[in-house]
């Protein structure tokens, strides 16, 4: 999954980014992991058999245990997207434990695109403080984030990106 993270000026400081999946059944409590993405990818080719590079470590994990949103706390691969430029490419998910048991998740994703799965959407909350105003025309550009310097918060909907 991705989200775009553009509107989040450069040299915030990101306190909290919290990826969010609605796991429509689950059986087994599986151990699910967000691996951070290292290269572009298209949801037109991704396939079972031809994922995108990732990070072997998990960013968060979580186990799975029912239905419901599980939260994942991805700060460190959000900060280091804004501020590093280290690829925003999104993370993959995974099975933390590949075994021939039957453990299982299943998601709600953007392309289910029934009414009373809108709300279910993967989601991305980033709570983040913006850079000071280095110069007059920094606080003249009627960018909330510049002319306000409290910390905002943005509801990063899977709208946006790609799951």
């Amino acid at each position: 999954m991705q989200f775009s993270l553009v509107g989040i000026p450069f040299h915030s400081t990101v306190s909290s980014a919290i990826a969010e999946l609605w796991a429509a059944n689950a059986g087994g409590n599986p151990t699910h992991g967000l691996h951070d993405i290292t290269a572009p990818w298209s949801q037109s080719t991704v396939t079972w058999n031809k994922a995108p590079s990732f990070a072997v470590s998990p960013t968060a994990t979580a186990t799975i245990s029912g239905t419901g949103f599980w939260s994942f706390d991805v700060t460190p691969d959000v900060d280091a997207d804004v501020n590093l430029f280290c690829g925003g490419y999104g993370w993959l998910i995974k099975d933390e434990v590949e075994t021939a048991s039957i453990p299982f998740a299943n998601y709600v994703s953007l392309e289910d695109d029934s009414v009373l799965q809108l709300a279910k959407r993967p989601r991305l909350t980033v709570d983040y403080t913006p850079p000071p105003c280095t110069t007059n025309a920094d606080c003249a550009d009627q960018n909330f984030c510049t002319t306000k310097r409290a910390v905002c918060r943005r509801l990063l909907s899977s709208d946006g990106g790609q799951l």
